[in-house]
């Protein structure tokens, strides 16, 4: 006669708790770590946007090089590489700040128009030029300040870049968010 095995039922049942437990570590571990991966690549995908888009913004005359609002494929705001042109920034903060239909088509606003023109795809931002000491600079009795405040954001970076701006030297800070 051969010897059976016989199962206990006490261990049968910790054996598919420790099983269980183990499995259970796993699945948070994996969804903990997809889940910082996803941030992580959101998070970087945003800063080349925006890094791009003040460069973009500080480094180019734009297109055409006498740029309008009724004309304008690519936004700068430079005469040469950090040296802005006061007239486009006074162009550029002033169509931003206008929300009525926009003129690239359908039913969306010159925000979302203009964020397109800096590349900044799905990621909103806001744009402002201050002095060293940190007070926003007024361009025709308006605030340097241009795009939308950051609102209920899950995501948000700042990119500080320094330029030239009527012979002084101003901080543009964009701010990205989403």
């Amino acid at each position: 006669m051969k010897p059976s095995g016989q199962m206990f039922s006490g261990d049968f049942l910790l054996g598919f708790v420790i099983f269980f437990a183990a499995l259970t570590l796993i699945l948070s571990v994996w969804s903990t770590t997809t889940r910082e991966i996803l941030s992580g690549e959101n998070h970087l995908a945003m800063e080349e946007r925006g890094s791009d888009a003040v460069e973009k913004l500080l480094r180019t005359e734009g297109i055409p090089r006498n740029w309008s609002e009724t004309n304008v494929l690519s936004v700068g705001l430079a005469n040469s590489s950090r040296i802005l042109q006061e007239t486009k920034v006074s162009s550029f903060i002033t169509m931003m700040r206008d929300n009525v239909s926009g003129d690239c088509g359908g039913t969306y606003t010159k925000y979302e128009c203009k964020r397109y023109l800096l590349g900044m795809g799905e990621y909103n931002f806001l744009i402002n030029i201050s002095n060293l000491s940190g007070s926003t600079v007024y361009v025709n009795g308006m605030p340097a300040v241009s795009g939308r405040f950051p609102v209920n954001q899950s995501l948000s970076l700042k990119i500080e870049r320094t330029a030239v701006y009527m012979g002084e030297i101003v901080r543009i800070d964009l701010t990205a968010w989403k």
